[in-house]
């Protein structure tokens, strides 16, 4: 928001949403950000005109590419500064907005794996051997495959990272 006062005229500027988008669809971007933005443009309208409804659309097409660009730079940012748990809501998001993308699903089971939840990266491999199956009837790619392969066995522990867990929980007597 910018106000600037010059004799008798008086002008406010803001910025808005898909201004914000554009930026952070260039440049560094929080995860938290990103999600933010990426909301659908104009969720909830519905255009009473085949014309408007058409030009809504397309808009709403440029704006998830810009989105899923500024997801990408969010999840990039947060994994520079060694942050994978900062950039897994940003790439849940990211594979929300196209179900079918390999590439989210590799991202989540890298995510998965950085932060030594095995169990989830290899859940998440099958989510995608199963969306992918179901609908377009194709097998997960070669990098997919190959990812999962490197991940190993979830119930084989890693083998320079042992990590023990210990819940202690109250009971009523």
């Amino acid at each position: 928001l910018d106000l600037r006062a010059d004799g008798d005229t008086v002008l406010l500027t803001t910025e808005s949403d898909l201004t914000h988008l554009l930026r952070a669809a260039r440049g560094p971007v929080d995860p938290e950000r990103a999600i933010t933005l990426s909301a659908p443009l104009l969720e909830g309208i519905e255009p009473d005109s085949d014309t408007a409804e058409d030009w809504l659309r397309a808009e709403r097409a440029q704006c998830r590419i810009l989105a899923e660009r500024a997801l990408e730079r969010g999840i990039e940012g947060a994994l520079q500064r060694d942050e994978p748990a900062r950039a897994l809501p940003a790439a849940q998001r990211l594979l929300s907005l196209d179900p079918l993308r390999e590439q989210s699903h590799r991202l989540l089971m890298q995510l998965h794996a950085a932060r030594g939840d095995r169990a989830m990266a290899m859940a998440q491999y099958r989510s995608c051997r199963d969306t992918l199956r179901r609908e377009l009837d194709l097998a997960p790619p070669p990098e997919t495959e190959a990812l999962m392969r490197s991940l190993g066995s979830p119930e084989t522990p890693p083998r320079d990272d042992y990590r023990i867990s210990i819940a202690v929980m109250a009971f009523a007597h």
